[in-house]
């Protein structure tokens, strides 16, 4: 995952400034019980630590622009319109939209960094996480 995101990020060439971005709780669109809290904590870790060229808001901010949006704090914003309404009341720059899905087997996450005022999809990636046992 590491190195082909960081190679994604080189080539588009994302100013290294002030980039917020909101990492959005992960909607789960397969059958199976998944920790879906856990993968957007690796996600959260890999952009603190990974990628310099973003600084993740804090979970605090989310939590009061919800409140100030009348979202329910229990809300995993699965609508993207909704989650890129909270990423612009936070005043981020950057929304890492993921969804888990399943083909074949196969479990993937989609990742897409979602530019908020223009709503563009800046970078888009499918990551394989887990197999399925027949």
């Amino acid at each position: 995952m590491k190195n082909n995101i960081l190679k994604k990020i080189k080539v588009i060439n994302i100013p290294f400034q002030d980039n917020l971005i909101l990492v959005n709780e992960i909607n789960n669109n397969t059958i199976y019980e998944i920790n879906t809290n856990k993968i957007q904590n690796i996600f959260i870790n890999f952009f603190n630590k990974e990628i310099s060229c973003f600084s993740v808001t804090q979970k605090d901010n989310i939590e009061k622009a919800k409140q100030d949006l009348n979202i329910s704090s229990t809300d995993i914003l699965i609508n993207r319109n909704k989650a890129l309404m909270l990423a612009k009341k936070i005043n981020v720059n950057y929304l890492l939209y993921n969804s888990i899905y399943e083909k074949y087997k196969k479990l993937y996450v989609q990742l897409q960094i979602i530019l908020v005022n223009s709503k563009e999809i800046f970078l888009e990636d499918n990551i394989l996480i887990g197999k399925l046992e027949n």
